[in-house]
């Protein structure tokens, strides 16, 4: 029980039955990790309907308040299509001091900032690992290091992050960045100028390092 798979709202329904019944209420410190596998349901005459697990329903949020020892949860999908919105997933995956390993595996986003406004929500983390994730550019055409990240997102407490195949692997700069600098990103560029372009310094100097198209 220590780590669960759910496919389907129903299988987090019928696992919340089960945290909250007197007779397996005790079940729930042994839940450390949970994977959300959202995927394409073929389905025939004989076949229930099922709904796509996500990290915005409501049943998620009640969830993740009977799992008081959860340390990691991840996300698979079978689609690039649906985009996260990181401000719905805000208020569900946020303030969770017990939460610190995140997966993401092929999923999408509407740009960077919206990647690592989901990914910054999580205060206590320390392990990110995306798999095939992509996202838009704010700016089409733009080098990814000309756009500053504008989330509210805070990477104090990262200890590690892999990116494979994503859009730009080497985004993973901006995170290890601003865990340096002790930087929290917001939804407006404030704060002191010299920080910033300090940051953007160490941003584009690991892009030359990678031997980044951009400075050709």
């Amino acid at each position: 029980f220590r780590r669960l798979r759910l496919e389907s709202t129903e299988d987090i329904l019928f696992l919340i039955q089960i945290l909250q019944s007197p007779l397996s209420c005790r079940l729930n410190s042994h839940i450390r990790c949970i994977m959300l596998h959202r995927q394409d349901i073929e389905m025939d005459a004989t076949t229930a309907p099922k709904h796509a697990v996500s990290f915005d329903h409501p049943a998620w949020k009640v969830l993740l308040r009977l799992t008081t020892a959860l340390k990691g949860i991840g996300l698979h999908t079978s689609s690039l299509e649906r985009p996260i919105i990181p401000s719905i997933c805000r208020p569900f995956l946020g303030n969770l001091p017990s939460l610190t390993h995140l997966a993401l595996s092929c999923v999408r986003f509407q740009s960077f900032s919206s990647l690592l406004g989901f990914i910054g929500c999580l205060d206590g983390l320390r392990g990110a690992y995306l798999e095939r994730v992509a996202w838009g550019s704010a700016q089409r055409g733009a080098p990814l290091w000309l756009e500053l990240p504008r989330c509210r997102a805070s990477f104090r407490s990262l200890e590690l992050a892999c990116l494979e195949e994503c859009t730009d692997c080497r985004a993973v700069v901006w995170m290890y960045a601003a865990k340096a600098a002790r930087h929290e990103f917001k939804l407006r560029l404030a704060g002191d100028e010299q920080a910033l372009q300090d940051l953007l310094g160490v941003v584009k100097l690991t892009y030359l390092f990678f031997d980044s198209p951009e400075f050709s």
